[in-house]
């Protein structure tokens, strides 16, 4: 799959306030994906952690007003173990395609999982990872509206972590941020550069949590979370 066409299935997770003065808040990122038919979004547990499914609110991209139905929260989540750095900390949320107002839906906007049957993976792990960090998404209360940014780096894979489906990651050093707040639960592109110089990717997993000052983070792959999809929907 092309890098451009890649980006359009994150979005921020929001928090629905229910105050007039501004409506909703973000709750860090999130991204939607097409496994088997089926739509799902996917999220980090730690990040919405507390919220019941009346608050949580998904937009159809940054900025719409339009908010994707949801049916339920589902995850592995295990009480009293590590937040951050599990496997079993992210969530799935199953969007009902028969709730969605399709004059309003683009499907452009969604990961379908079945395009990267194809992709030849290189032996260089380059990684992207894309979402709606906290220090440039916020809200502006003079317009009762949230400001939101998604944004795209660069990092390195440096192998497993210490747990199964756990991988570890390194930004380059260029990211601009002084936290990663509010990219857990953003997605994480596999690249490789084929002939052309045309450079293709697949989604390779969840982005868990990472520190700022080493820039060092922890991913999920994606194979856990369609593992957890396919036995419990």
């Amino acid at each position: 799959m092309k890098i451009r066409e890649m980006y359009n299935c994150v979005r921020p997770m929001c928090f629905d306030t229910k105050y007039d003065h501004c409506r909703y808040s973000t709750k860090g990122s999130c991204f939607v994906i097409r496994h088997r038919q089926e739509l799902f979004a996917i999220t980090a547990y730690h990040a919405i952690d507390g919220c019941s499914l009346d608050n949580l609110v998904i937009p159809h991209h940054a900025g719409s007003d339009y908010m994707l139905p949801m049916s339920k929260v589902l995850s592995p989540r295990i009480e009293n173990t590590r937040i951050d750095t599990s496997n079993s900390d992210f969530a799935v949320i199953p969007i009902p395609e028969e709730g969605i107002d399709k004059s309003k839906f683009d499907e452009s906007s969604v990961y379908d999982l079945s395009r990267d049957r194809d992709y030849l993976a290189s032996e260089e792990l380059n990684l992207i990872v894309a979402g709606y960090p906290a220090e440039i998404n916020e809200t502006v209360y003079d317009i009762r509206k949230l400001k939101h940014q998604r944004a795209v780096y660069t990092a390195a894979g440096q192998g497993q972590s210490f747990e199964e489906g756990l991988e570890k990651l390194k930004f380059d050093s260029s990211t601009g941020l002084t936290s990663f707040d509010g990219l857990s639960g953003g997605v994480v592109f596999e690249t490789a550069t084929h002939a052309n110089d045309q450079i293709m990717g697949r989604l390779s997993g969840m982005l868990l949590m990472a520190n700022s000052e080493s820039k060092n983070g922890h991913y999920l792959s994606i194979d856990v979370i369609t593992d957890y999809i396919e036995h419990n929907t």
